[in-house]
């Protein structure tokens, strides 16, 4: 977050994240304010293991970055999964990867999650998923390239790939690389479950199983 206004030196960024304190005594009677908001924006990115970093000039405004890290969730946590289909998901967001797999799993799917194309592959030849949901901006292999390489395998030809991006200008090439679905994010529940039930719907696995 960058602003333009009046600035800090390094003695007033030392005391900011006090509680109840200003960079300046003068600053709550020029502008008001407690000087809690950055003591508990502090305490809350340090609680989900991060830290806010200053950049500050005297007249030319401060920048303040939060830093986060990116953690995936231990798998044994996750415990709401479905008995249906398999539905292999390969996303690099965790953001995004997580929000796909808790639609999926509210909707009766079984979910496995890869973060990168060339593991994708490799969990896809072991699991032989019902469809796959694929992200186009991967880390070392993009989305076009994982299609290229299931297309190209005979075992995973068959297997439809539903790409999800927000770049739609990716849908025209996604699809005539061989991708059956576009869906583009953030990921509306409803269309992804149309666009999957297109494919393996867990309706009729779930009739399947009663006859």
């Amino acid at each position: 977050v960058r602003d333009t206004g009046i600035g800090m030196s390094a003695e007033h960024m030392d005391r900011l994240f006090e509680p109840f304190s200003q960079a300046d005594n003068s600053i709550s009677e020029r502008f008001g304010g407690t000087g809690l908001g950055l003591t508990i924006s502090q305490r809350f990115v340090e609680m989900m293991g991060g830290r806010i970093t200053i950049d500050s000039e005297l007249g030319k405004g401060s920048l303040f970055t939060v830093w986060l890290p990116d953690i995936e969730p231990a798998k044994e946590l996750r415990t709401n999964y479905g008995d249906g289909p398999l539905v292999l998901i390969i996303e690099d967001t965790l953001s995004d990867g997580a929000l796909l797999e808790r639609h999926l799993c509210n909707l009766g799917y079984r979910v496995e999650v890869a973060r990168d194309g060339e593991q994708g592959l490799v969990q896809a030849r072991e699991t032989k998923p019902a469809a796959i949901i694929l992200d186009i901006e991967l880390p070392g292999m993009d989305g076009f390239s994982v299609i290229d390489t299931l297309r190209a395998d005979e075992a995973l030809r068959p297997v439809p790939v539903i790409v999800s991006s927000g770049r739609d200008e990716a849908r025209e090439r996604a699809k005539s690389q061989g991708a059956c679905e576009f869906v583009a994010k953030p990921v509306d529940r409803n269309l992804l479950q149309k666009t999957l039930s297109k494919y393996c719907d867990v309706r009729k696995t779930a009739e399947a199983a009663v006859a």
